[in-house]
């Protein structure tokens, strides 16, 4: 899948983290240095983090089932877009930095 493509899927719910795969993928169809994986995949867990600790503050908080059932289905879309917008930013960066380094080369 083309990164225009995944651009515009990263904001379908759900679908968005097949995004997920696809730069894991890319990582090893150009063989990238994996400390740059983990780096986003550790701000992926860290967003994912940011996201769910005050979800899960606010359901010990209130103890209403219903107001953590809403809060929960709300909490999921920024969940997957963020972690499928991640991935997409890291491989737009790579594209970018190859781009460079061919253009350097042919001067």
């Amino acid at each position: 899948m083309t990164l225009k493509k995944q651009k515009i899927v990263r904001y379908i719910p759900i679908i968005q983290f097949i995004i997920v795969f696809y730069w894991i993928g890319y990582y090893r169809k150009n063989n990238l240095k994996h400390s740059d994986f983990l780096k986003t995949s550790l701000k992926m867990i860290a967003f994912l983090l940011v996201v769910n600790i005050p979800r899960m503050i606010l359901h010990f908080i209130f103890k209403n089932d219903f107001l953590d059932n809403v809060i929960f289905y709300i909490s999921i879309y920024p969940c997957f877009w963020g972690v499928a917008s991640m991935a997409f930013w890291d491989q737009e960066q790579h594209e970018k930095t190859l781009k460079s380094q061919k253009v350097n080369e042919h001067q």
